[in-house]
């Protein structure tokens, strides 16, 4: 989901930082866990990153239920931007995306395509597009950069 995330957003006129590399700067300083990271002060972040501004996330949905001619995939984010001077919340977003599938079957043929289509619509690509489109609209929200920054 992240990498979905990151792929849209470095779309935007933003400088961004790659992940590779925060992922380094966080496994230096020892930031291994969701804990550590949010308990840091977002200036002090920012300093160790090199950032104007931090987007925090958290996936909210990533589920696929299954019920004999019913399926459904989930996929949802939480996100926040924050300034990382001021620590103040710049932009704040939490949505999901649903994929339901239904089939009817009359006879034992309908029954065997019904089941087949309904595993079929569980398969992995069919999550990642939920996850790239979920991301695409989040970040279709997100307010432009100020000049200068």
């Amino acid at each position: 989901m992240r990498r979905s995330f990151f792929g849209q957003f470095a779309q935007l006129e933003f400088d961004h930082v790659k992940l590779s590399r925060v992922d380094r700067i966080l496994k230096r300083e020892g930031l291994d866990s969701w804990e550590k990271i949010k308990s840091l002060p977002p200036q002090h972040l920012g300093e160790l990153l090199g950032a104007d501004a931090l987007v925090f996330g958290q996936v909210t949905h990533f589920d696929y239920y299954y019920a004999f001619l019913y399926s459904q995939l989930a996929a949802g984010l939480s996100l926040e931007m924050v300034d990382a001077r001021s620590g103040e919340t710049l932009w704040k977003v939490q949505d999901a995306r649903r994929d339901h599938s239904v089939r009817v079957a009359w006879d034992p043929i309908g029954l065997a395509v019904g089941l087949f289509q309904i595993g079929f619509s569980l398969r992995a690509i069919n999550m990642m597009r939920a996850m790239d489109e979920i991301s695409r609209e989040l970040v279709g929200t997100i307010p432009p950069p100020h000049d200068g920054e």
